[in-house]
């Protein structure tokens, strides 16, 4: 039930596709939003080039650089105790096209205000 919010995250040069549910009957919010954004930038000409070429380069970016591996982060908001983690890991890693599936830690970020989003 997610669906595709109409703003992205536009964080430090970088615009983050972000899909949302919110499930009123159990309090949860759900965001599923990417991690890993690429960015064309355009590169000065040399002067001392005989030729004008255009110059760009790929800069990636990450909306949590200490996990510069994962592709899509999900953001769970919850206002009661009865979400089971390990429960709700083991259904994530039953769809096929999910590889791998792991539990972050907040507390221990350096960038977790980056995940401050509505």
């Amino acid at each position: 039930c997610l669906a595709r919010k109409s703003c992205d995250i536009d964080f430090q040069k970088a615009n983050y596709p972000i899909f949302e549910f919110n499930d009123k009957t159990e309090l949860v919010t759900w965001h599923l939003v990417n991690n890993i954004c690429k960015v064309e930038i355009g590169l000065e000409n040399d002067i001392s080039s005989l030729f004008v070429q255009d110059k760009s380069a790929l800069r990636i970016f990450n909306l949590i650089p200490e996990h510069k591996e994962v592709k899509y982060l999900l953001k769970i908001t919850y206002q009661t105790n009865f979400l089971n983690h390990e429960e709700l890991l083991s259904k994530l890693l039953s769809i096929p096209q999910i590889i791998t599936a792991y539990e972050i830690e907040v507390t221990k970020l350096k960038s977790r205000t980056n995940l401050i989003f509505n």
